[in-house]
Order: C-alpha cells, then sequence, then structure tokens
C-alpha cells in the first residue's frame, strides 16, 4: 500500500504545472520558460528582409484575480555606453528606420508560456523614446489588453506572454541603410505592471536581458514611469 501512495504522488507531482520564480523575462523568439533559449541575437546586416523578434513575459508572486491591463517597459542601451546608433532610431515613418510593431501572439511551440488572454491580448505601443533622456538609451512602452476590455484572473507562478516586439531588418543593408545595425547593445525588460489591482515587477525571474550582436554587461536599470497610470484607476 505504501508504494502504490508513493507511486500515485509521483504521478500527480509529475502532472502538476511547475511553479516559476515571480519576475520579468525576456529572450529571442520565444519565452525563456521555453527551450532553446537564446539570449544574443548576431546579424551579418546584409539584407533588408525579415524581422528579430524579442519576447517579453511576467510571473506574478501573487494572484491577479481582476488584471485589466498589462504595462511593459524596455530599456535599449548602447554596450559602448557611446551614441545609441541611427539603427534604434524606430520613433515614426520619418525615423531613419519607422519599422517596430509589437503584439500578443503566443510564440510557436510554446509549452510553459501561456497568454493571459484566451482570444489573444491587444497589444499597443504607447511610446518609443531615442536618445530622450541619454545618447545611449531607447525606451519603448508597451501595453496589453483584453477585447473587449474584461477583467481576468492570472495565477501565481506562471510564465504568462507580456508582448514579443518584431524589429524589421529593413535598413540594414544599402541603399538607404542607416548606420550602426552591426554595433552591440542590450535590451531589457525593466518593468511589468500588471492593473487592476496594481503590482509591479521589476526583479528578473531566469533573466531579463538579451543582446544584439554580442554579449556584453548588464547595464544598470533605469526607473521607468507610468505610461498608462490613468488606465489602472
Amino acid at each position: 500500500m505504501k508504494h502504490g501512495v508513493i507511486v500515485l504522488l509521483a504521478l500527480g507531482l509529475a502532472s502538476a504545472p511547475i511553479a516559476r520564480a515571480a519576475g520579468l523575462n525576456l529572450a529571442w523568439d520565444r519565452c525563456r520558460g521555453d527551450s532553446p533559449v537564446e539570449l544574443v541575437r548576431t546579424f551579418a546586416c546584409d539584407d533588408n528582409q525579415g524581422s528579430d523578434v524579442f519576447v517579453g513575459s511576467f510571473i506574478l508572486g501573487t494572484p491577479a484575480p481582476t488584471a485589466s491591463i498589462v504595462e511593459m517597459v524596455y530599456d535599449i542601451h548602447s554596450a559602448s555606453g557611446g551614441l545609441l546608433p541611427a539603427w534604434w532610431d524606430l520613433r515614426s515613418q520619418s525615423s531613419c528606420r519607422g519599422q517596430l510593431f509589437a503584439d500578443g501572439v503566443l510564440p510557436a511551440l510554446a509549452a510553459s508560456c501561456q497568454s493571459w488572454v484566451p482570444s489573444g491580448p491587444r497589444v499597443v505601443i504607447i511610446r518609443y523614446d531615442y536618445q530622450l533622456d541619454a545618447p545611449d538609451h531607447a525606451k519603448l512602452v508597451v501595453t496589453a489588453r483584453p477585447t473587449p476590455l474584461q477583467a481576468l484572473s492570472l495565477a501565481a507562478g506562471v510564465e504568462y506572454l507580456g508582448s514579443r516586439v518584431l524589429l524589421s531588418r529593413v535598413g540594414a543593408a544599402p541603399p538607404g541603410s542607416c548606420g550602426g545595425c552591426l554595433e552591440p547593445a542590450s535590451i531589457t525588460l525593466s518593468e511589468v505592471r500588471v492593473a487592476n489591482p496594481e503590482q509591479i515587477l521589476t526583479a528578473p525571474a531566469a533573466g531579463n536581458v538579451v543582446f544584439w550582436q554580442s554579449a556584453g554587461p548588464t547595464p544598470a536599470r533605469r526607473t521607468s514611469w507610468g505610461a498608462v497610470k490613468a488606465l489602472f484607476h
């Protein structure tokens, strides 16, 4: 009998969902909780086709029974600490590269990661600031919400997709190329706010930094702002 109890217990543990540490995750192409994980994206900058996709996800430490909106803040830094090149000037179609998109599409072959909105959230880029507060820095703020707006229950310990961000390769190669595609940079998912009521996540779970062209030191996290604070109340 004892052996039967042990076997049943083992089967129960095997089928239970894996609880993960609370915090923020970032990886190329997929959620960081799904493998294989790619943290460094290298590109020869020799064509203008396709996109590179980084995926931000989050894990709550406590349940959010009435979540209605998620805000994500991404920080981009030049690895050298010098001027963030024109390759990252993605403010508008009149910029060197007006090719930045975000969505809530769950990456293919997602296993542990899941969407917090069953039908997929509506994802909107709220703002993108290039060299606004420092010459080596750009900041991207993205929000995701159900359509129509409704309150949803999010569990603790589950990795939820925040957003995918699609970085087009347009402007990488001549003619009309934007300088700096080959220069290393880092991308950090610095903050996720879940409302309502508000929960703010700033610490990494498995890791909240990815690299462009080559790995480098993780930059100090900058304080972000509540870009859509009014929506949280």
